[in-house]
This record gives C-alpha cells, sequence and structure tokens, in this order.
C-alpha cells in the first residue's frame, strides 16, 4: 500500500493554507456566511461550532466584527444573497467549503439529519455529485479518526472522483500535525 508521501508528494508540507486564504475578503466572509448557515440549521448553536467559525475567522485573516456579523446574517439570512453567494464558489473552492461544511458539522460531535440536508443541498447547488460528496464524507471520517491507512484510502477516493488532492490537502495535513 503507497503512504501518503507516495499519494501527495509535497508531504509534509511546511504551511498548507486553507483553499481560502489567497481570495478576496468578500469571498471569505460569503464563504463564512455559509458555514455560519449549516451551524444554525439544526436550530441549536453549539459553542463548539462558535468556536470552530472563530477559528476560521482568524485562519482567513479576516477583520475584528467578522464573527459578530456572522451571528447577524444567521439571524436574517437573506436566501437570494447565499445562492449568489454560492455561485463564486462554482470552482474547486467549492469543494473546500463541502470539506469545511463536513468538518464544521461534525464539531459539535453530531451529525445532524438538518446538518446533512443542508450540506445535500449545498453539494446540489454546486454541481457536487454524490459519488464526490461521499468521497469526501469518507476521507473527513478518516480525518477525525486520525487513521493513516483510511487517510490513503480517502486520497486515492478522492482522486477517483477527480478531485485536486492538492487543493484539499490543507484539510488532512491540517488533521495530522
Amino acid at each position: 500500500m503507497p503512504d501518503v508521501q507516495d499519494l501527495y508528494p509535497a508531504w509534509p508540507a511546511e504551511t498548507v493554507h486553507h483553499p481560502m486564504s489567497s481570495s478576496s475578503d468578500e469571498d471569505k466572509f460569503r464563504y463564512l456566511q455559509i458555514l455560519t448557515l449549516l451551524i444554525d440549521a439544526d436550530d441549536i448553536i453549539m459553542n463548539e461550532e462558535i468556536d470552530h467559525l472563530k477559528r476560521m475567522v482568524l485562519l482567513l485573516d479576516l477583520p475584528n466584527g467578522t464573527l459578530g456579523k456572522l451571528i447577524k446574517f444567521v439571524e436574517f439570512p437573506e436566501l437570494d444573497e447565499l445562492r449568489k453567494g454560492l455561485s463564486v464558489f462554482f470552482d474547486r473552492r467549492g469543494h473546500a467549503l463541502m470539506m469545511d461544511l463536513i468538518l464544521l458539522a461534525w464539531s459539535d460531535e453530531e451529525f445532524h439529519p438538518k446538518e446533512r440536508q443542508f450540506i445535500l443541498n449545498c453539494a446540489e447547488l454546486l454541481g457536487v455529485s454524490l459519488d464526490q460528496l461521499e468521497a469526501m464524507l469518507k476521507m473527513m471520517e478518516a480525518l477525525r479518526g486520525a487513521e493513516e491507512e483510511r487517510i490513503i484510502n480517502g486520497i486515492q477516493g478522492l482522486q477517483k472522483m477527480e478531485l485536486d488532492i492538492e487543493f484539499l490537502s490543507f484539510f488532512w495535513h491540517t488533521s495530522l500535525h
């Protein structure tokens, strides 16, 4: 069986940036708006979900006050704005968005059926097939368990689904380091 180094030659990289790190602040904010809507999908916002969102704001180097704006947005979401926002990610950043949605859904240790439905709706709007989504789910399950063999299988699954593993390397890099 190959190891991670064989499948991903840059492993282990010194620094692996989040796929959104080079995007505009406006796109980063839209990205986080979508994540914020997920944390409210089950009608309960857990501290772990807010903590995850805080880390994302810091990771994407967004200005102070961004978290407050996101919380206000979730109270009065503009769904037309959301649809427009999703269309911005109809590229490989959409795959990263799907990975972040899955990771966030598990941040409180419960993958609620309403969160699952939200993720399915986003996948459909982003043109992510069910097979691709299943490969992403398997990858995230492997990452959550930090099981190298399953991660290798996950990477191979992402490759079979023609997802750009270089672009998604942030997720398994940060999980294992």
